[in-house]
């Protein structure tokens, strides 16, 4: 198992500004924006590289949740290195605000099944000392749910909205929250 410490020291370049998450102020947006639009122009690589390779890939955006904000805001890096232990090399990680982040799954043969990478992520979640929750999940797959940047944007972020509404207080679904007792999916 990997300590936290060395973690910190593995953790990928992401395409957000390595300070959101600082308080919301005018600089936080500014960055949330150019974040997003690197992401827009990530997205629309990828198209390029997929249509030529007839492959698809898929766009996955998490929110997250503590119960200390400042365990995302000062530990992102360590909560980046524990999601790319759980993916493939290559596919990629972008946060696009303090507690929203978007990772692409590329190069695959069919649509990925998607509740289980939910509960994967989950799980790598669970990191001792952190009480991190996922609060809304959702994806889009090229080219099966769109063929543009916007329309893989889109269909991604509506997913997670309902994912989100989903887990309020009072519905059907409550929040999963990450536990130590978690079993590894």
């Amino acid at each position: 198992m990997i300590d936290q410490a060395e973690m910190r020291g593995r953790a990928a370049p992401c395409c957000g500004h390595p300070n959101i998450g600082a308080p919301a102020d005018e600089t936080a947006d500014i960055w949330a924006i150019r974040a997003r639009e690197r992401l827009v122009t990530q997205l629309q690589d990828l198209i390029e590289r997929h249509r030529r390779n007839g492959k698809l890939f898929s766009l996955l955006l998490l929110e997250l949740r503590s119960e200390a904000p400042a365990d995302i805001a000062q530990d992102r890096q360590l909560i980046a290195a524990r999601l790319y232990s759980g993916v493939r090399r290559g596919d990629n990680l972008c946060w696009l605000s303090a507690d929203r982040l978007a990772i692409t799954l590329e190069g695959l043969a069919s649509r990925p099944p998607v509740q289980q990478i939910g509960e994967r992520l989950r799980y790598l979640l669970d990191i001792p000392g952190f009480q991190l929750s996922l609060t809304a999940f959702g994806s889009a797959h090229y080219p099966l749910d769109g063929v543009s940047a916007t329309e893989l944007l889109l269909q991604a972020e509506q997913a997670s909205h309902r994912s989100r509404q989903s887990s309020h207080p009072g519905s059907a679904q409550p929040p999963r929250r990450a536990s130590s007792t978690s079993q590894r999916p």
